[in-house]
């Protein structure tokens, strides 16, 4: 059966089991997240590219972005060029009973409005490229704000991401106003063992240390604001672990953003790692660049 199709079956229940469906589909597949996706598909060649390095190539692409305007259609050719050709070959739309997660497209982090329910996508998406060949990779695409989902999926909900993809998160006029940098100390949690990032850093220190809160039963600081109270049909956890990570460079990839961009191989560290050690992620990450900051130090 093709990947497509057991990812298919498996999204039956997401309607009312958003986090145990999308847990068991991190068990079957390694998972690359894309924030701020809009209608770019560039993460499925570079993650394909860059298997010269040894890096594995992730199974599954989960795509967020609440842009209302969104929207896909079967045979939808994305993009196409003298090099490459994007299409969309297949496509299941799904949605999430609010009942079980919490929808929100809050202002200080987006200038969209929320769809009327959550919602995502399931894609097939075939690449034609005269460089690398042809393939199809399966795309979720979520139609959520990015820290929402964040927050709902992997922090709520428990979900392991391998891979992070982050390039042009529109922070300037593209509608996106709280930059998914703010949670790179949070990269270890997730399990993500790759990143492939440009160095744009528009660091909140009041944000990350909001992300790193304490959830108590049946409710969820989400920026300052308890999101409203239900029961969650999960296990939910008193407390986080955030276990201390070094990021190690490993090469400069081609500009997708207009921006340096680089492939960073992320190591976990004991408990007893130099306390500054979020810092030095920050560092590493935007090193050279107009956004490092004297005060987060040296790089790893």
């Amino acid at each position: 059966m093709a990947i497509y199709d057991r990812i298919l079956r498996s999204l039956d229940s997401i309607y009312n089991e958003p986090f145990e469906t999308m847990k068991r589909l991190s068990e079957k597949f390694s998972l690359s997240w894309y924030p701020s996706s809009g209608k770019c598909f560039q993460d499925l060649l570079a993650w394909r590219r860059i298997r010269p390095f040894d890096f594995p190539e992730p199974d599954l692409m989960i795509h967020t972005d609440c842009w209302n305007n969104i929207s896909f259609e079967r045979r939808d050719i994305i993009h196409k060029d003298k090099n490459t050709t994007v299409t969309i070959t297949r496509k299941s739309q799904h949605l999430i009973d609010e009942n079980y997660v919490f929808y929100s497209v809050q202002s200080p982090y987006a200038h969209f409005e929320r769809r009327q329910r959550p919602e995502l996508t399931l894609l097939e998406v075939q690449v034609e490229s005269k460089q690398i060949g042809t393939f199809t990779k399966p795309v979720l695409f979520f139609h959520f704000e990015n820290y929402n989902w964040f927050q709902q999926f992997v922090l709520q909900g428990g979900l392991k991401l391998s891979h992070m993809f982050k390039v042009r998160e529109g922070c300037g006029f593209g509608g996106n106003s709280k930059s998914i940098s703010s949670m790179y100390g949070l990269l270890g949690y997730m399990g993500c063992k790759y990143l492939l990032a440009d160095q744009e850093i528009h660091f909140d220190p009041a944000m990350a240390n909001n992300l790193t809160s304490q959830v108590n039963l049946n409710r969820f600081i989400y920026r300052g604001h308890f999101m409203r109270q239900r029961e969650m049909r999960q296990q939910n956890r008193q407390h986080f672990d955030f276990p201390p990570f070094k990021i190690d460079t490993i090469d400069r990839f081609s500009k997708l953003s207009g921006y340096k961009t680089f492939i960073h191989a992320i190591k976990l560290l004991g408990h007893d790692a130099n306390p500054d050690w979020r810092n030095r992620v920050l560092a590493t990450i935007s090193n050279g660049s107009a956004w490092h900051k004297p005060e987060w130090g040296p790089a790893f």
